[in-house]
């Protein structure tokens, strides 16, 4: 795992992930992503309850990470001291929604495992859970090339301290007999 870093004050968790453009036909792109104790926080107002970028895609010809993606998407759990909502995450031209009907809560320090499968009518978003592999979310963006979206904190607000996540992505060909 690689642990990338944001200060307090910045946006950017470092080292940022260059955005080559990737043909993702027949692959996936799988993540793990932790999040620490270091990244709960409750100071925003109301601006605790927006979404920070976990992991992405977004469409690489746009050449703007938060004008079409699909993401991980986090934020604090604040009934709950060190634990996160996540949920699949879209920008769809500069929109963005998350779909909270599908937020589901991780511990910091708790793996979240997934991937991005980019198909001809959108990318779908997987989770890798103990009981098994969940189809997440599908989203209609479609791009001959992606970028990977890498992690961000904010969007109104920079971050309220120094915060570390784990990150770790790899491309792998698509295979029937694969999970």
């Amino acid at each position: 795992m690689s642990t990338r870093s944001v200060k307090k004050g910045n946006h950017d968790f470092k080292p940022n992930i260059f955005p080559w453009p990737l043909r993702l036909v027949g692959k996936r792109l799988y993540f793990e992503f932790t999040l620490t104790e270091s990244c709960w926080y409750d100071s925003l107002g109301s601006d605790n309850y927006d979404f920070n970028k976990g992991v992405g895609l977004f469409q690489w010809l746009d050449f703007a990470k938060n004008f079409n993606a699909i993401i991980l998407g986090w934020r604090s759990k604040l009934d709950e001291i060190f634990s996160f909502e996540c949920v699949p995450y879209e920008n769809v031209n500069k929109g963005i929604f998350a779909n909270e009907d599908k937020i589901r809560v991780f511990k910091a320090g708790e793996k979240i495992s997934g991937y991005f499968e980019p198909k001809s009518d959108g990318v779908e978003m997987y989770l890798i859970l103990e009981e098994g592999v969940i189809l997440w979310h599908k989203s209609k963006l479609n791009s001959c090339l992606y970028g990977i979206v890498d992690s961000w904190f904010g969007g109104n607000n920079v971050a309220v301290q120094d915060m570390n996540v784990e990150l770790v992505t790899r491309i792998t060909r698509f295979q029937i007999n694969q999970i």
